[in-house]
């Protein structure tokens, strides 16, 4: 699962002192249980389980010297360093990916150290200006539109395609949603938080409370009958960027309650040479709205144009160090310097040139994964619902793990669709 504007030369010639500043910055991805659904008792919301995606941590812990990565004066107890070995453990691989990606970033002049007095600093530029994300109907994209959208997947990595699936099948896939949700809360609250049973039922995503990705069973009716209409627009999409044998990747809900924050700006894939990811897409996820989305909901927010290494390069600089971690939990920021903060951050976001994706209830953003994106600040009083699923090339399958029942894993290529759905 998106982050102070100081000129980039000055950053860079303070470098090595404000790293010094940053000790704090490790540990602020702490989580607390959160968030009422359907009939959960009071006692069950205390436990349900905390969401992270320590992906984004671990770009920048990797890449900060080791002593800013220990905790400062001992403030973080032994439970809460349990918690990070075993987090740790459980995405070895992924994390391995992410360090060697900001490895890979920081080799560059533009982040690695401060200029020589006499040498001008390089710095990657940032993309220019895109205009609005394209925008093709359902219809038009089975009529022979999925050209278009290809294109502006190639493009900006990413792309909205209106009425995917009806307003009526978006609101029996939200009831089944919550459903599937609730039952997943009660059956997890007992189990260790990211441990075996947890991850049976839940994916992961950015480290903030009252949000939820759960896994979805083919199973369900309206699932099927979900995946059946974005299919029957989206296939030569698809299988135009990464192949007909493509397979499915991910297959869940994303939730985000009321109070959830901004996600921190990030690739769900990151740019590693040698992997094939910076060759070109390998994953495809759509993000289908199940109820009208309005700014107030947190709606996702992407920077178009940032699939690239060279938009990567660019973005991952210490410039950009507050979109990429969310400092919101700061316990000891007064209102002031918070206002201030928020202020800050907002500005140099939107100098990335953000595009919302504001939907009504049955359309979807399809992305490449390696575009940069975040969830919203969910300030409304309704809970935001994704239905979303992935499909990744197959010469790809197997290298990352997405949310997916592990019974549907390698098992569906997208030019069978049609009979797996059956």
């Amino acid at each position: 699962m998106r982050r102070a504007t100081c000129h980039v030369a000055a950053q860079l010639l303070l470098l090595p002192i404000l790293f010094t500043t940053t000790v704090a910055f490790s540990t602020i991805f702490g989580v607390h249980p959160m968030h009422p659904i359907g009939a959960i008792s009071q006692a069950t919301q205390l436990q349900q389980p905390r969401f992270r995606d320590f992906r984004v941590r671990q770009v920048f812990e990797t890449a900060l010297p080791m002593s800013l990565n220990q905790p400062a004066g001992g403030e973080e107890d032994q439970s809460s360093t349990d918690r990070g070995e075993a987090m740790r453990d459980e995405e070895d691989q992924s994390s391995t990916d992410w360090g060697e990606a900001m490895r890979q970033l920081r080799q560059r002049k533009a982040v690695s150290s401060p200029p020589q007095p006499n040498e001008t600093p390089v710095v990657p530029a940032k993309p220019t200006a895109v205009p609005a994300v394209t925008t093709i109907s359902a219809s038009k994209c089975a009529r022979g539109g999925a050209v278009d959208a290809a294109a502006a997947l190639e493009a900006d990595g990413v792309v909205r395609i209106n009425s995917a699936i009806t307003s009526g099948m978006a609101s029996e896939l939200l009831a089944s949603v919550n459903d599937a949700l609730e039952d997943a809360l009660r059956e997890t609250q007992d189990h260790e938080e990211f441990g075996e049973e947890w991850q049976t039922r839940f994916g992961n995503v950015l480290s903030r409370p009252n949000r939820h990705d759960i896994k979805l069973s083919l199973e369900a009716p309206p699932v099927r009958a979900a995946l059946t209409a974005l299919l029957s627009t989206l296939e030569d999409v698809v299988s135009d960027r990464l192949g007909e044998d493509a397979l499915l990747y991910e297959l869940g809900a994303l939730i985000s309650f009321p109070g959830a924050k901004r996600q921190p700006v990030h690739p769900d894939t990151p740019i590693v040479a040698g992997k094939g990811t910076d060759q070109g897409v390998t994953i495809l996820t759509a993000f289908c709205a199940l109820q009208d989305v309005d700014a107030t909901m947190g709606p996702t927010i992407f920077l178009p144009a940032t699939h690239t290494e060279e938009a990567h390069a660019a973005f991952f600089t210490y410039e950009n160090f507050e979109l990429t971690f969310d400092l919101g939990d700061e316990e000891d920021e007064e209102d002031a310097e918070e206002a201030e903060r928020e202020a800050r951050v907002a500005a140099l976001l939107e100098s990335w040139s953000p595009w919302r994706g504001e939907l009504g209830a049955g359309d979807v953003c399809v992305f490449d994964s390696r575009c940069l994106h975040a969830g919203g600040a969910n300030a409304s009083e309704k809970a935001r619902v994704l239905f979303h699923c992935s499909f990744i090339k197959a010469a790809h399958e197997g290298s990352c793990a997405g949310t997916l029942l592990e019974a549907l894993r390698g098992r569906h290529a997208l030019k069978d669709w049609r009979q797996w759905l059956a």
